[in-house]
């Protein structure tokens, strides 16, 4: 039986010989492919090999992780990564990273975290400046965890971080602060960024206000929001590779700068703004009311003056309208005075003219008409028509009106 791994050459083939028909193969690598043949031979000779056969040995715990290290370490968050076991043995499906702070007898303070396989670091933060952490990292298969791999660091610069910057300038320039400072030493690599922190009188608890991703040593930045209650004092913290450096001497205390709010932002605009709108609506409802006022007072004359006009020409029940009975009574009262009748006298009123088809005629008032006067002689007065003045004419028209005013009375009587 000769056995050869699948990534190495058929000359390097190792071989058992058995008397049996199978055969029982030690010391190969863990979950690693094999390729395997046999050739069976007797006192004659060797026969033909069989063709190749492809194998793996199963999966079993990995080995031990690589060497634990931290980049990027700041004074609370640490990048940690780790090398992948020299002997997986397996399928790496995950690792595990355990850390804790180091004082005596506290286990509650152990974190767990399950890393996947294909990752090989991890960002850790919220950690105390200052205090020492121990890393534990294993590898895991389908079979289980192996051995682990350890590390411990202190929170805070690490070997090769760059040096503590000389201490920094602050000038206030309108709303703006403004720092300058010298670089110390540079560690094992280029400084790549700049942290700046500031404190102020009233929380003493250093905060990261900025950060410069770049080499200048000038910065300015806004006055900070946590300083406007008291003084500020700001310090600088140069970052590489390997992490952040020690922080510079803080600078003098800076009193607060006097920003002038945006008038939007005041709380006297939001009063004058509400009010504003009160009297804007105030304004709408008012003038609303006065248009719908002004309109109904403009319809209702107009009602009134139409009303009257139909009234007078509206038709009583014999048939005839105001109007026309008006007419015929300024008619009788003309032809009353002509006559002599006094001025203030005036006939009683008339009933109201019946409909002609509600009238009965008689034989005898039908034949009934009235006779006229003689005509007068020229030789009467010795005057003619032509000479008779306008009074006695209008006279003889108020007569005829009396007379046809005589008939109508008979007529309703029946």
């Amino acid at each position: 039986v000769f056995y050869w791994l699948a990534s190495s050459d058929p000359n390097t083939a190792l071989s058992v010989i058995v008397r049996e028909k199978e055969a029982f193969l030690k010391h190969l690598s863990i979950y690693t492919m094999y390729l395997i043949t046999v050739q069976a031979y007797n006192l004659a000779g060797e026969g033909p090999k069989s063709s190749p056969h492809s194998s793996r040995t199963k999966q079993e715990k990995p080995g031990v992780p690589g060497e634990i290290v931290i980049v990027n370490a700041t004074m609370t968050t640490v990048n940690v990564t780790w090398g992948r076991p020299k002997e997986p043995n397996g399928i790496i499906t995950a690792y595990e990273l355990a850390y804790k702070q180091q004082q005596s007898g506290d286990e509650s303070r152990l974190t767990q975290l399950t890393i996947p396989g294909t990752r090989e670091h991890v960002v850790i933060d919220k950690l105390e400046e200052g205090k020492v952490y121990d890393f534990t990292v294993k590898a895991v298969t389908s079979i289980g965890a192996g051995p682990e791999t350890t590390k411990s660091i202190t929170m805070g610069p690490q070997p090769g971080s760059p040096g503590r910057p000389d201490q920094p300038t602050a000038v206030i320039e309108g709303r703006n602060v403004v720092l300058q400072w010298t670089n110390g030493s540079e560690g094992i690599a280029p400084i790549t960024a700049y942290y700046i922190q500031a404190v102020s009188r009233s929380t003493l608890t250093w905060r990261i206000v900025h950060v410069q991703y770049s080499s200048s040593t000038r910065v300015s930045l806004p006055w900070p929001n946590m300083c406007n209650d008291g003084g500020c004092q700001f310090n600088v913290m140069a970052f590489n590779y390997k992490g952040t450096g020690l922080a510079s001497k803080p600078t003098q205390w800076l009193e607060q700068i006097a920003v002038a709010k945006s008038f939007h932002n005041q709380w006297w605009f939001l009063v004058i703004m509400a009010l504003a709108g009160a009297v804007i609506i105030l304004m709408v409802v008012s003038l609303l009311c006065l248009v719908h006022r002004r309109t109904k007072n403009d319809k209702k004359p107009a009602n009134v003056g139409m009303s009257n006009p139909m009234e007078t020409m509206e038709p009583e029940e014999g048939g005839f309208s105001t109007l026309d009975r008006n007419a015929r009574q300024s008619q009788r009262n003309i032809a009353t005075i002509r006559n002599g009748f006094p001025r203030t006298g005036t006939l009683p009123r008339q009933p109201p003219r019946p409909s002609p088809a509600s009238v009965t005629y008689s034989e005898s008032d039908i034949g009934a008409t009235p006779q006229k006067g003689p005509l007068p002689d020229d030789d009467d007065d010795g005057s003619s028509d032509t000479t008779q003045k306008p009074s006695d004419l209008e006279d003889s028209s108020g007569v005829r009106n009396i007379t046809q005013l005589t008939i109508i009375q008979r007529l309703i009587s029946l």
